[in-house]
């Protein structure tokens, strides 16, 4: 028997070559996935059309949020004291959150000395096997291993580093921009030829 692809097992049954073409159009389509069986691929390729616009202005609204925060961070301190101040309060509840994991996670180590410890009638040991593998998943499972006490930035350093952050985040978008708007009209153009093909092979 000849192994087939998902693309290529209805060809064994006398697929047509319209109906192969359009299968084979679907690698190409990012949305597909998202389309149920049987979608109709002209409608596949329009929506396809559709992220790729909507892409290109979340990818500019992206840069001009960039933009406006890094001109922000640049206007008289009051806006970048609001922000440290909402930063050292986020400091304050992770820390709290540790501590009251901490407390939490003391209760599981008793007990999975207790079940370690106790003597089980050995018909049960796989009963105590499972127990012990239930707490230390609990344990294994929590922020534990980030034991550290939470460190809070001065104001001085939180302005420098808030400063580089932003910096880097406009160049980044501005390049994003500048990358997606050199392949745009190379992708509208493949998926106006891949509609325009399709109708074509369909006649």
């Amino acid at each position: 028997m000849v192994s087939c692809t998902g693309y290529t097992e209805a060809v064994a049954k006398g697929q047509s070559f319209p109906d192969f073409f359009k299968k084979c159009c679907q690698a190409f389509l990012f949305c597909y996935r998202d389309c149920p069986k049987d979608y109709p691929i002209e409608k596949a390729i329009d929506e396809s059309k559709k992220a790729l616009i909507a892409r290109r202005k979340n990818i500019e609204k992206d840069r001009k949020n960039s933009v406006k925060e890094f001109e922000k961070v640049q206007t008289p301190e009051s806006y970048v004291l609001k922000k440290f101040k909402a930063y050292v309060k986020s400091c304050s509840e992770s820390e709290s959150f540790k501590q009251d994991e901490k407390q939490e996670i003391a209760f599981f180590e008793d007990m999975l000395c207790k079940v370690k410890a106790y003597n089980l009638h050995p018909s049960l040991v796989n009963v105590q096997k499972f127990m012990v593998e239930q707490l230390e998943q609990t344990t294994k499972s929590s922020y534990r291993c980030d034991t550290a006490s939470v460190h809070i930035m001065s104001f001085d350093e939180y302005k420098k580093n808030l400063f580089e952050s932003v910096a880097r985040s406009a160049v980044f978008y501005d390049e994003k921009k500048k990358e997606f708007e050199k392949e745009y009209p190379k992708s509208i153009a493949f998926l106006d030829a891949l509609l325009a093909e399709v109708k074509r092979v369909s006649r």
